[in-house]
């Protein structure tokens, strides 16, 4: 029986008969109750609060760990293990988002996994950046040292681009099939990075309070164009 507003219970045949009443088809009718109970029962598997605050926690951990494990693992593992293992973490959660979308329908937890997913991009262009020679030693040691990397003291915001870029993509496909808007956090960052990179590019020279100033005005930029998207 579905029950409404809490007072009252309705069988499947009394929904179709009155239905049939008002000169609806049995067809039709039967078909109602069939969408009916099928937002009832994906309704009746929302997470709660604590289950979302424990999905995203979990998610930032788990990030967390990869992170400083690859950026720290780099002089172990070599540049093309960092990449080979970014990668096969990629895969994984993309194979594991899918999945848990698919077969038990929670779109939080298969979203993050998506999320976790693209995230790996960076680190894995990161593994064929050293791979190829592209970061020197120092560069490379530096950023594994310091995940703060867009404010330190790094001269070659040209190879931080690349991950930058390939993370936006990767975001921008994540968000046309998955449409997790989570998935606009790693975008935005993304963003936030390249625009700090561009101006350090464009005025040939590294300062912070440059780069301060920029994220400033990004933030802005930020917060008036979600205004005007949910306004309009």
């Amino acid at each position: 029986p579905l029950q409404m507003r809490g007072y009252m219970d309705l069988s499947e045949k009394d929904v179709v008969d009155e239905l049939i009443k008002l000169g609806l088809s049995p067809e039709v009718s039967n078909k109602f109750w069939q969408q009916l109970e099928a937002k009832r029962s994906l309704k009746a598997k929302e997470p709660s609060l604590f289950s979302q605050l424990a999905y995203y926690l979990g998610a930032f951990v788990i990030l967390a760990a990869l992170s400083w494990f690859l950026f720290e693992g780099w002089i172990t593992f070599g540049g093309g293990g960092v990449f080979v293992i970014a990668c096969a973490y990629a895969a994984f959660f993309i194979a594991a988002g899918h999945y848990i979308w698919e077969k038990a329908h929670l779109k939080i937890p298969s979203g993050l996994f998506y999320m976790l997913a693209v995230c790996m991009v960076p680190l894995a262009i990161f593994g064929l950046e050293i791979f190829f020679g592209l970061w020197d030693h120092k560069d490379a040691e530096g950023m594994s040292k310091d995940l703060g990397i867009y404010l330190g003291h790094l001269s070659d915001h040209s190879n931080r681009l690349l991950m930058e870029t390939g993370t936006i993509v990767a975001a921008l496909i994540g968000l046309k099939y998955t449409r997790f808007t989570f998935l606009v956090v790693p975008l935005l960052t993304a963003l936030w990075a390249m625009s700090i990179d561009m101006t350090s590019l464009l005025l040939g020279h590294f300062d912070i309070n440059d780069n301060l100033s920029v994220s400033l005005y990004f933030g802005i930029a930020v917060l008036i164009i979600s205004y005007l998207v949910d306004s309009y």
